[in-house]
């Protein structure tokens, strides 16, 4: 997760989570950026398979670049994407090619003489070239906390033919539709605008709000039914290894929702008295040095705070 610090600097958290029977446990990493490290003035990130991507204000500079980074090793590489004549567009996210073992970014923008035309390109991690794909997706895009699943990226749009889940698959380069379970195909449009899709415990998962006080998490069949709550106001990131659910919620705040009580309760451990965003991301020790062969790669140094502290979540 990040959050916002003095005005428009923030700071990169990352905390471990241990569920053992009824107790969850949490870890708190506090990563403090030193030295040659790039900008935390971030507005959206995403991770895949052990890389986090940021997107921010590059130093010094009114324009948007995107950060690729390993931060347990302390890597980065920035990557600049083209500014002329063009205006940024809704769609960006980092993938990885199961067929070729490399990371990919893809992104949308719009020509500024054609504004209503959008056109995606995509650029591979150590290629240092930004290459133009077809078929970019017409309508806003707002990717889930976890959208990454075996070489794809996978996000909801509304739909007046059940069509709500789109990919980008980044092996084959291509977005295409993927058909739901026969449950959704026959919902009207404003059913289908309350429904979100991601990735939850290997899965992909349909989120629905079937009214204000119920939402619904399916894997093509119904897993959870969480009642008494507003739908709209909570986002599924993690299934613990004691089957609960870790959720962000709107406040912000991370909750947890346990299906054998039935109830949601706070994480005391995750409050934060400013704004934050948080994606679920398991860690892992590839080098960017590896997977970006040819990029120029920056080092930061990271000082962890409390790496030793475990806190239990009080309710």
């Amino acid at each position: 997760m990040y959050n916002n610090l003095e005005k428009s600097r923030k700071r990169l958290l990352l905390s471990h989570v241990y569920a053992d029977g009824a107790s969850v446990q949490v870890s708190k990493l506090n990563f403090t950026p030193k030295f040659n490290v790039p900008s935390w003035d971030i507005s959206d990130m995403s991770a895949c398979n052990g890389l986090l991507c940021l997107v921010g204000p590059k130093r010094d500079d009114p324009f948007y670049v995107f950060y690729v980074c390993n931060p347990i090793l302390g890597e980065f590489i920035t990557i600049q994407p083209p500014y002329k004549d063009r205006c940024r567009g809704d769609f960006w996210g980092l993938s990885y090619s199961t067929v070729t073992n490399q990371y990919k970014l893809w992104q949308s923008y719009y020509p500024t003489d054609e504004l209503n035309c959008p056109m995606a390109e995509i650029y591979t991690i150590g290629s240092g070239t930004w290459r133009s794909i077809v078929n970019a997706p017409t309508d806003f895009v707002s990717l889930p906390f976890n959208a990454f699943l075996n070489g794809a990226l996978y996000w909801s749009k509304s739909s007046l033919r059940g069509e709500f889940i789109n990919s980008s698959d980044f092996d084959t380069e291509q977005f295409g539709i993927v058909p739901p379970p026969h449950h959704f195909q026959e919902l009207d449009k404003y059913s289908s605008e309350c429904t979100e899709t991601g990735v939850l415990g290997g899965c992909l998962f349909i989120c629905h709000c079937p009214d204000f006080m119920q939402f619904d998490i399916w894997a093509w069949t119904k897993q959870f039914v969480i009642k008494h709550v507003y739908s709209g106001s909570y986002q599924p990131m993690l299934v613990l290894s004691n089957g609960e659910i870790f959720m962000l919620s709107n406040y912000p705040k991370i909750t947890c929702y346990n299906e054998k009580g039935r109830y949601i309760r706070g994480a005391k451990s995750f409050r934060i008295r400013s704004k934050f965003d948080a994606i679920a991301y398991t860690p892992c020790f590839v080098s960017v040095y590896n997977v970006a062969k040819g990029e120029q790669i920056s080092r930061y140094y990271i000082i962890i705070v409390a790496m030793h502290l475990i806190n239990r979540i009080r309710v």
